[in-house]
């Protein structure tokens, strides 16, 4: 099973600050959400308040495997969308999160039967990782 670790929250106050593949993954995710493309150096333009529909919500998980390596940054956008990475690059992994669900989409790979598995993989991470979140509380 996937894990899902090192949540970093994303605001306007160190949006700056992440490396440069951070924002670009930042921004593709936004154009994926939003059908709005943002230049890197105007991307807090895509953030509330700068922008009224904005985004609000911008968390990174890294995605590891049982033994702690990172194989994917998933980046979750106003709590319900979001885009899969492979780890610390900005190429998508073909799978989206759409109202909460991980999603086979094939952005940035093309379709393909392994991204079903891999898209089941990823939501029995993730709903692992809520759970023990909201029981954590």
């Amino acid at each position: 099973m996937l894990e899902f670790r090192n949540v970093s929250n994303i605001t306007l106050e160190n949006l700056d600050s992440q490396p440069e593949v951070r924002k670009k993954q930042i921004a593709l995710s936004i154009a994926y959400y939003e059908g709005e493309e943002y230049a890197l150096e105007n991307l807090s333009e895509a953030f509330y308040p700068n922008h009224e529909e904005g985004i609000v919500f911008c968390e990174l998980y890294e995605v590891t495997d049982k033994s702690g390596k990172v194989l994917y940054d998933f980046w979750q956008l106003n709590s319900d969308s979001g885009t899969v990475f492979f780890a610390d690059t900005d190429q998508p992994a073909g799978i989206e999160m759409i109202q909460f669900y991980f999603d086979p989409t094939g952005i940035g790979v093309g379709k393909t039967p392994e991204l079903n598995v891999l898209a089941e993989n990823l939501q029995k991470g993730f709903d692992v990782y809520k759970r023990e979140t909201r029981n954590n509380e």
